[in-house]
């Protein structure tokens, strides 16, 4: 079963009207362009559930990351290891967290990797 697999199309809210793709599907048949639409629709939903998700995944990291200083066991690592999360998926998740928190803003989670990398540097 994929990603996917409880999408459904009334669950995403575009009309028409107000749904406007950036995208020239002028060479396309009329069938593939509106198939092409449809997929651009899954990929803006699904791709706004994923911020929310990065979103929610740097509050638990930031929460647990917490707890574990507070032991200061040294286990964080071991952790989220064990979840299944590799280290520099955890710290970018965390890194964008205290930046929006930083800057109280939730653009940081529309920012690029790089950017949020580059921005940590500094």
């Amino acid at each position: 079963m994929g990603l996917l697999a409880n999408y459904k199309k009334s669950e995403v809210v575009i009309e028409k009207e107000k749904f406007d793709s950036k995208f020239d599907y002028a060479d396309f048949s009329k069938e593939d362009k509106e198939h092409l639409i449809e997929l651009e629709k899954k990929a803006i939903y699904t791709g706004n559930l994923l911020k929310d998700n990065l979103k929610e995944l740097g509050d638990v990291f930031l929460e647990a990351q917490k707890i574990f200083s507070n032991n200061k066991n040294g286990m964080f690592g071991k952790w989220y290891e064990n979840l299944g999360f590799k280290k520099d998926f955890v710290y970018l998740c965390l890194d964008r967290k205290q930046l929006s928190i930083q800057y109280d803003s939730t653009t940081i989670y529309k920012l690029p990797d790089r950017v949020i990398k580059d921005l940590k540097k500094n």
